[in-house]
């Protein structure tokens, strides 16, 4: 894993609300003036950044609520090297797929495209090459080294591994976000 440089964050907010924002079941009630601060966000209005934060405190409060206030954000690049300490977020339909260990490289052997994961994973990698990279992914972690919990993203990177196949030491992303 390589640190890039630090960001700050409502621009994680956004990055992960413009991605959920695509996860069109989670916005059946999204207003006009919703989606105008998710399309065209100004980041110097603490009134668009509280409510981006709002929006997905919505969807996603649990998760945020374990996130703690003075958290440190970086934009990163993750080496397929750096998927044997990747972990799905805790959730219980993870925990089937993993064999109970939310690794990602465990889900990945584990896929059964006839279940709502499978189908979802199989209509992305349908749409990955091999040169496609995947972006705004939000991890945690407690350090560089330490093991990664994938907040949001999961079944797009679980998709890239799976298109992968093979453990190689390339870049895989450029865009990901690192709690410190």
């Amino acid at each position: 894993m390589r640190l890039i440089k630090s960001v700050n964050v409502e621009i994680v907010i956004h990055s992960w609300l413009r991605d959920e924002y695509s996860n069109v079941f989670n916005f059946k009630a999204l207003t006009e003036s919703n989606l105008d601060i998710i399309v065209t966000p100004n980041f110097e209005s603490e009134f668009e950044n509280m409510e981006r934060f709002k929006l997905l405190k919505s969807i996603r409060g649990q998760i945020l609520e374990e996130i703690p206030f003075d958290t440190s954000w970086y934009e990163i690049d993750i080496m397929q090297s750096d998927i044997y300490r990747i972990y799905h977020i805790p959730h219980f339909s993870w925990n089937i797929i993993s064999n109970g260990t939310y690794h990602i490289l465990e889900t990945v052997k584990n896929i059964n495209f006839h279940n709502e994961h499978g189908c979802k994973i199989a209509s992305i990698v349908s749409t990955l090459n091999d040169k496609t990279k995947i972006n705004n992914l939000i991890l945690g972690g407690s350090s560089q080294s330490s093991k990664l919990t994938v907040f949001e993203g999961n079944h797009r990177l679980t998709s890239m591994m799976y298109k992968l196949g093979k453990m190689t030491n390339e870049i895989i992303s450029t865009k990901y976000y690192f709690i410190k």
